[in-house]
């Protein structure tokens, strides 16, 4: 290993920084990776939600098709929940200021079923003025 370093540190300094430049690259190729996947999959259902949930607000419970990705979106936010980087990352691109590790302690998200509480709460946050609506739509079910 240090044969390697010592024969690095012969070459000019443009091609040590290319080396270099390879080198790092490679080594956080999966942190930039996992931080693109992460704000993919936000921007899924941040579209999702704007699309089918707010701006159809009085159907949330009714449209049956949709309620596998209510269960796949829950899945997905409980993952980047349990990941303490993509949860920052989740909240500086939201900007939410919602504490997910106390929903616990909030008895009123309690009265929403376990398999879409963070989906739902997600989506109650984006909407605005909808949120009751949206609320007591998501407390009607029973999955």
């Amino acid at each position: 290993m240090i044969k390697i370093i010592n024969s690095i540190n012969k070459l000019p300094s443009e091609l040590i920084d290319i080396i270099m430049n390879y080198y790092w690259m490679d080594v956080y190729k999966n942190t930039i990776n996992t931080i693109d996947s992460t704000i993919y999959d936000f921007n899924k259902m941040k579209d999702f939600i704007i699309k089918f949930i707010i701006n159809d607000s009085g159907r949330v419970y009714t449209n049956y098709h949709l309620h596998y990705y209510f269960k796949k979106y829950n899945k997905k936010l409980n993952e980047i929940i349990k990941d303490k980087g993509k949860l920052l990352l989740l909240k500086r691109i939201t900007m939410l200021k919602i504490d997910f590790n106390n929903l616990e302690k909030i008895s009123v998200y309690n009265q929403i079923d376990y398999k879409i509480r963070l989906f739902a709460i997600l989506s109650i946050s984006m909407s605005n003025i909808q949120r009751y609506v949206l609320y007591s739509n998501f407390k009607k079910f029973k999955l």
